[in-house]
């Protein structure tokens, strides 16, 4: 079910070297992110208790806990897994789970199909298609999430009006098939996954103890 609208709910995304919250509120949404792979277990906890103060509100005052469960970065996701899971314990909260790359196909106008291209360390990328559907008004993945080689990155089908987006393109630009970068109808190199987008992504909830990290790969690396 998703989570009802108007709690004070707190978001955390970290699974790249974006570290960003968000705190929603009846009041207005507070934020906080940087790109910096480095800073994320340092400025996390600070960052919650600075927007809960600017907010006027304490830990007490939260009735859900959303975070973004990865692809990504194995340091950085934990991270924010971690501390997604001890704020919910410690005050019996529910966590609402929400994919990475669904994260980073929602900031893709509606309408349009996308695949996300993010960075997989090791030479690698993840990837992933996605379809805004105009009945739910919601954006629904068309297959698993799966890590390759960019060299061995296959064009989702039908091929007409694709987005590609993600930190991929850039970071593996000439090793990505010629054949992506002439049928796309755009490339979106920067985009990054944010907490803020994830609040309207919440849907189903789970205990804290039953969250996982979604790696795709048995292989990780920070």
């Amino acid at each position: 079910m998703r989570v009802p609208v108007g709690m004070n709910r707190l978001a955390i995304e970290t699974a790249t070297n974006t570290c960003s919250i968000a705190l929603e509120t009846a009041h207005g949404v507070y934020v906080r992110s940087e790109a910096d792979q480095r800073i994320h277990s340092k400025v996390l906890l600070p960052w919650v208790g600075e927007l809960l103060c600017d907010a006027g509100l304490g830990y007490d005052s939260l009735d859900a806990v959303v975070v973004g469960t990865g692809p990504g970065g194995f340091t950085s996701l934990r991270v924010g897994l971690s501390v997604a899971q001890g704020v919910a314990l410690a005050h019996a909260l529910p966590i609402y789970p929400v994919p990475t790359m669904l994260n980073i196909a929602s900031g893709c106008p509606a309408g349009t199909s996308v695949l996300v291209v993010m960075d997989a360390r090791l030479g690698q990328v993840y990837a992933q298609g996605f379809e805004f559907d105009e009945r739910t008004q919601q954006w629904a993945a068309l297959n698993d999430p799966s890590v390759c080689s960019p060299e061995a990155l296959t064009w989702p089908d039908p091929r007409d009006g694709w987005v590609v987006m993600g930190s991929g393109l850039k970071i593996h630009e000439g090793a990505l098939p010629d054949q992506l970068r002439r049928e796309a109808v755009a490339l979106w190199t920067e985009a990054e996954p944010c907490a803020e987008r994830a609040l309207a992504l919440a849907d189903s909830s789970v205990a804290p103890w039953a969250l996982h990290a979604h790696y795709v790969r048995n292989q990780v690396t920070g």
